[in-house]
């Protein structure tokens, strides 16, 4: 699943850790972002988990970034935040021509590898 920020463009569902810990984290903010809740998330992927570190710049200057990632399978309805436009279920292709950054191109290459393997 692919969301659309505010900003114009697209990228995996994502937040603040907040001192929790990453799962319980990343759990929180699909919530938050989706309506998306752990009741409707199947087992058997927990064994994914990545991280991206990158920089970004607002007005008050440049400030790293670390994001961790897990996989899901989610069978539910979304009820996007007023932060996001738009969602996408798709396909690697698609989620590949859509999000710019490279770091998350090879994520969601990653990702699909392991989909693959375990055949979901």
């Amino acid at each position: 699943m692919l969301i659309k920020s505010a900003k114009g463009h697209w990228d995996l569902p994502k937040g603040h850790v907040d001192s929790q810990l990453d799962r319980i984290a990343a759990l929180r903010e699909l919530q938050e972002e989706t309506g998306i809740g752990e009741t409707a998330m199947a087992s058997g992927l927990e064994d994914f988990y990545t991280e991206i570190t990158y920089t970004y710049e607002d007005a008050a200057g440049r400030h790293p970034k670390t994001v961790a990632y897990f996989l899901a399978k989610a069978d539910c309805d979304v009820c996007l935040s007023p932060e996001h436009t738009a969602f996408r279920w798709v396909g690697l292709q698609d989620a590949l021509a859509l999000v710019v950054f490279p770091e998350t191109q090879q994520l969601l290459k990653d990702a699909a590898a392991v989909l693959d393997r375990k055949q979901c």
